[in-house]
């Protein structure tokens, strides 16, 4: 995730609006794990509340990129990151609040198009480098 948004950071330099954007997920995310009282952390809480951000962080440059600049490289990275989002948050589900199999389940249906989306557009850019396009 750090390296996700390391990249994006080269896409689009960081401004005030991508903190808003990172900040706005990283509450979201925070509240998602502090108040389902399903959870059982068993002293894991400020990691993977430290990992809520770092993840809130690239989704939000994402979003921030694509708000910015609607290309086809920002779309596919949004939704992307949306998903390897959504995925972490079955996994988060499935480790920590005993939800079963459908945990796992819902992981893989979102991380696997997500990485998939996240390739795909590296190839979309490098096919517009070569044409000169953005």
């Amino acid at each position: 995730h750090v390296f996700y948004f390391i990249s994006f950071l080269f896409v689009q330099k960081f401004k005030l609006k991508d903190l808003i954007y990172c900040l706005s997920l990283s509450i979201i995310s925070a509240l998602i794990i502090l108040l389902y009282k399903g959870f059982e952390f068993n002293g894991l809480l400020p990691l993977i509340l430290i990992y809520a951000v770092i993840i809130s962080f690239m989704v939000g440059k994402a979003i921030s990129n694509f708000v910015n600049e609607k290309t086809n490289f920002n779309l596919l990275v949004t939704i992307g990151t949306i998903m390897f989002f959504l995925s972490d948050l079955f996994l988060l589900f499935r480790l920590f609040a005993s939800v079963g199999r459908i945990g796992s389940i819902l992981c893989l249906i979102f991380y696997y198009p997500a990485q998939f989306l996240l390739a795909l557009s590296i190839l979309v850019v490098s096919k517009n480098h070569t044409k000169g396009v953005k």
